[in-house]
């Protein structure tokens, strides 16, 4: 009866080594690249993404939320290298911001700032924004930069 028992539990231990072995090496991997993208205003109004996470953040796409709690104008943006921001100078005034991103793995993330507070979480928690009317980045520059150059002649006497 001894005879089983000892196999049996070495073997119950080995399985449950590799177990914990695959697990941990799974999350090490997925830290390693995982992207992190951040809101801030740290240049007077001008809102930016940074990604502060260790890999690129891959397919992002911007949505603001008006004050009535509508999520409208969809950006796509570039992806995001870690350690990198972009300047969002098409946004000025907005109740809050979200944007999904995938890391290298497939993996989707999604980053919210509301009123003043952040959140990061994994899986899409919007995936029934209309993604096919999105603009893309430098789309949403030329629309400010021309809105800005509008403003300007009309000031001019």
């Amino acid at each position: 009866m001894y005879e089983l028992v000892i196999p049996g539990l070495s073997l119950a231990i080995a399985t449950t080594s590799l177990a914990i072995s695959y697990v941990t090496s799974t999350k090490t991997r997925t830290l390693q690249v995982r992207p992190v993208l951040i809101f801030s205003r740290r240049s007077g109004e001008v809102w930016q993404v940074q990604n502060v996470g260790n890999g690129p953040a891959l397919n992002p796409c911007l949505g603001e939320m008006d004050w009535d709690s509508t999520w409208r104008r969809f950006t796509r943006c570039y992806p995001l290298a870690p350690d990198i921001s972009m300047e969002l100078r098409w946004i000025s005034y907005t109740c809050a911001l979200a944007i999904t991103y995938e890391d290298v793995l497939g993996n989707v993330y999604t980053s919210q700032c509301r009123y003043d507070r952040s959140d990061v979480s994994q899986g899409n928690k919007f995936p029934t924004w209309p993604l096919g009317d999105a603009k893309d980045e430098f789309e949403r520059r030329r629309e400010s930069e021309a809105a800005a150059a509008s403003a300007a002649s009309a000031v001019k006497p």
